[in-house]
């Protein structure tokens, strides 16, 4: 009984410090996203989506700012699903997901 009252306390205590460096995690890498009309992407953006992509329908645009970078994210629809892709300022791709 003397050995599980230390032990429950140390189990708790570790709970509440990984709980603790879940959350603050989960607000530093919080990212603010951002609508934008298309006319606000970068023409280098929009060409390397459109020739990427020349099927994508009801295509939203969203800016980010990743490790102080600004990323334009495209929210689209192909043959019935929903996809995203990021590009850079410049027109590089990134990645789809």
């Amino acid at each position: 009984m003397y050995l599980r009252l230390p032990l429950r306390n140390h189990f708790m205590k570790r709970i509440f410090v990984y709980a603790a460096v879940i959350v603050s995690v989960m607000f530093t890498s919080c990212e603010e996203h951002k609508a934008i009309p298309v006319s606000e992407v970068p023409p280098a953006a929009v060409s390397a989506f459109n020739a990427k992509y020349p099927l994508a329908a009801n295509v939203k645009w969203i800016t980010e700012d990743k490790k102080g970078k600004k990323i334009y994210e495209a929210q689209f629809q192909l043959e019935n699903q929903n996809f995203e892709a990021e590009f850079d300022e410049a027109g590089g791709f990134i990645l789809e997901h």
